[in-house]
């Protein structure tokens, strides 16, 4: 049995989001759902969460990226993954790393160039022979103390670098 939720994504068993303990950097029940030929970054959801009743706010992301990127982001594609809220009725966005009490960065290592070919969209999502896939399910709640509490749906995605993931909406109610 599957839990899809209306992103289209699917987890792998009828496992509770809400019963997975986070945070967890490797596959667990929760996380995407990869397709073979899948190249990039995807995430997952609850469509909507109960502060009060479930106390997490799951987000569960994968990436499918080549070898080559692999290489030169390293332990980096973690670290340096930023995932965003924005409200939806205001537009005010929050954001927090991947990575407990580590500030969001805007950019990527300090010594590894921007500019670097590999590092491009295109080869970002190149296949390779060899290609590298690294999972986290993490609680939004743990890593920003100033988490709103005011009850509203917020489009929720991650990004690193030039590799942005699908956007997903999770409804948040007190």
């Amino acid at each position: 049995m599957q839990t899809v939720f209306k992103t289209g994504f699917a987890m792998d068993t009828a496992t509770n989001i809400f019963d997975i303990a986070l945070p967890v950097y490797a596959r667990t029940a929760c996380s995407p759902k990869l397709e073979r030929d899948f190249i990039g970054f995807k995430i997952l959801g609850p469509d909507s969460v109960s502060l009060s009743k479930n106390g997490k706010v799951p987000i569960c992301g994968a990436f499918r990226i080549s070898n080559t990127v692999h290489n030169i982001l390293g332990s980096n594609l973690t670290e340096e993954t930023t995932i965003v809220f924005v409200n939806k009725k205001t537009n005010i966005p929050f954001s927090f790393n991947l990575v407990p009490d580590k500030e969001p960065v805007e950019g990527g290592r300090k010594d590894v160039p921007d500019n670097l070919p590999e590092l491009s969209v295109e080869n970002i999502i190149k296949e390779e022979d060899v290609m590298i896939i690294k999972h986290f399910n993490v609680d939004a709640l743990m890593f920003n103390d100033n988490f709103p509490d005011e009850e509203a749906v917020y489009m929720v995605y991650g990004v690193n670098r030039s590799l942005k993931s699908n956007v997903i909406e999770i409804e948040i109610k007190n």
